[in-house]
């Protein structure tokens, strides 16, 4: 089978194998000669438009033809969904035994520890400590993560699948972003109460606008709560003196609270859900961090400051609330993505005319609740991992197969391997081997240079999918792009430094999730149906002051700390616990 689609192509449980498809499980190439063959499903390949297979990926192509891992040459073949159909495609071929001998586990609804109790997937744990020495380095010089790569299984701990793993924290996706053109022009300084100055040196330069705002906490940049405060009043005399009448300030997710924190987490740490402190797993739906934030939220809901229609939002992620009233210049402040910062949302009309977004920190507390809510470092937080995807080895390979193929991601975690993995061919590599691709795409050499200073620049930048498709993006291995060249202008560059403030410590990490039991797993999945049900009937209702509970009365925030965990809240935190502490043995 050339083609390497393998799915339902059409509803229903009809199996790969009655749709005429031989599904890579029965592919019917073994290893043999000088070659381990192989068959890997990822979820995701490349745009036609560079290449039909994965395996035509040109730095695939260039290492297994120049290396060999287990004493011989490898030869994989890849086999990928059609769009949409991911999750179902791998559900199907786990339910038909059709599955590769390497499935990525992105897609995968049941846990590792399941697949292995289930016969599909090995063991590891002895394996990769003799056979991945620069994995192994890896991880021991990022304790932070090393514990992620662990499943439970009746009470021990086992190594199920491997990690493709940043050396460092992807610079986050989104973040708080705010009008500054209205805080410069319709603020002043809180000081001497002197108007800003403030424009574009060169109204051909988006990128020389210049202003002199201060907020209240004395800097050029918003810190706190009170700062956000400030500019809400600000925001409403600009809304005002532009005749928006359907504007505000900012509008929360849909829920009312965000389950990683970000908000929740400025008033006192952690989030409107389970965190971790220390080696202590919280129930942050019931702390008084979360009375806090409530309390903070229905006054800002009073003072109109917080769009009245927010629980409406239900189909919007929580970075794009309310999309079109955010382009056409109407919100102050909001979650949103690098492409709204600067003045990108400049559509030269009486609302977006000069516009210039900013990016802000999570905000601290320096209102609300009491000593142990204020002051306090935000610590959890929507962010991106230094984990990245998983991949289980089935039984279906041999030991010796399985061996190579972990030399293989071993050597991506070597220097040699990292470079050719996240940036392509070198020029001496192209010289050697060449590549059609990057002849068909211009590059016609190496696909990077690097500075002195050891900085990287790549002939695409990373958003391209050119980008992903002359590297081995789709492969696990080590993901390295710290010094890398993003092309940041100085707008994105203050947004992703301002969203990257404080580290996200108090999140709930996967490696705790993934160390719950079987058992308890299913438990807690009944007990957080429930309970969001619940709060999301409840928690909107807090804000807008429209409910039964009112977190300014000692009485009613009794009744609903009593209330949530009628529905398990504290008994999920006790799950969590458990596995954090067989982590932590």
């Amino acid at each position: 089978m050339k083609k390497k689609v393998v799915s339902l192509l059409m509803a229903g449980a009809l199996a790969v194998s009655a749709l005429g498809l031989s599904g890579c499980g029965e592919s019917g190439d073994e290893s043999s000669g000088d070659t381990w063959k192989m068959s890997y499903w990822i979820p995701k390949a490349e745009d036609a438009k560079f290449y039909d297979e994965y395996e035509d990926n040109p730095v695939l192509q260039y290492i297994e033809a120049n290396y060999e891992f287990n004493g011989k040459k490898i030869d994989v073949d890849f086999f990928t969904a059609p769009p949409g159909s991911e999750q179902d495609d791998f559900n199907t071929l786990l339910g038909t035994e059709e599955y590769c001998d390497i499935m990525d586990l992105s897609m995968s609804t049941t846990s590792a520890a399941e697949l292995y109790q289930k016969g599909v997937l090995q063991d590891l744990t002895d394996l990769y400590k003799e056979h991945m020495p620069n994995y192994v380095a890896f991880l021991e010089a990022n304790p932070d993560v090393s514990d992620e790569i662990y499943s439970i299984v009746d009470g021990e701990k086992k190594v199920l699948a491997l990690f493709g793993i940043a050396k460092e924290q992807d610079d986050p996706f989104e973040g708080f972003i705010y009008r500054r053109d209205w805080v410069a022009k319709y603020g002043k300084n809180p000081e001497t109460g002197v108007a800003f100055t403030y424009g574009f040196a060169d109204e051909s330069d988006p990128e020389s606008w210049e202003d002199d705002v201060v907020f209240p906490s004395g800097g050029d940049e918003p810190v706190y709560i009170s700062d956000w405060e400030w500019m809400f009043d600000i925001f409403d005399k600009a809304m005002a003196d532009l005749n928006i009448t359907d504007g505000y300030c900012y509008s929360p997710y849909y829920l009312g609270y965000m389950e990683t924190g970000d908000l929740t987490s400025s008033f006192g740490g952690g989030a409107t859900g389970i965190y971790i402190d220390g080696d202590t797993v919280v129930d942050g739906y019931t702390s008084d961090n979360t009375r806090a934030y409530l309390q903070c939220m229905n006054n800002w809901y009073q003072k109109g400051w917080i769009d009245p229609n927010f629980s409406e939002h239900t189909s919007d992620m929580f970075f794009s609330v309310d999309m079109e009233k955010v382009y056409q210049g109407k919100v102050g402040l909001w979650q949103g993505r690098p492409s709204a910062v600067g003045n990108q949302l400049d559509s030269e009309d009486d609302y977006t005319s000069g516009i210039v977004v900013y990016g802000a920190k999570i905000p601290i507390n320096d209102v609300y609740g009491g000593d142990a809510q204020k002051n306090k470092e935000p610590n959890a937080y929507m962010r991106t991992t230094k984990m990245g995807t998983s991949v289980g080895l089935t039984t279906k390979l041999s030991e010796e197969e399985t061996i190579a193929f972990m030399e293989f991601v071993d050597f991506l975690y070597t220097e040699e391997g990292g470079m050719l993995k996240n940036y392509g061919l070198n020029q001496e590599q192209y010289d050697a081997f060449g590549s059609e691709l990057y002849d068909q795409l211009g590059i016609n050499g190496s696909n990077y240079t690097v500075d002195a200073d050891g900085t990287v620049h790549t002939v695409f930048s990373s958003d391209k999918p050119e980008s992903i498709a002359v590297t081995l993006g789709r492969c696990i291995g080590m993901t390295d792009n710290v010094d890398l060249d993003k092309g940041y202008d100085r707008f994105v560059l203050q947004a992703v430094e301002a969203w990257s403030a404080y580290e996200n410590s108090a999140a709930l990490r996967s490696s705790v999730q993934n160390a719950v039991s079987t058992e308890n797993q299913k438990e807690l999945d009944k007990l957080k149906a429930n309970l969001d049900q619940y709060l999301a009937r409840t928690i909107p209702t807090i804000i807008m002051g429209t409910g039964s509970y009112n977190m300014n009365d000692d009485a009613d925030w009794e009744q609903f700390v009593k209330d949530t965990r009628k529905y398990g809240s504290d008994k999920m935190a006790g799950y969590y616990q458990e596995a954090l502490d067989l982590l932590n043995r």
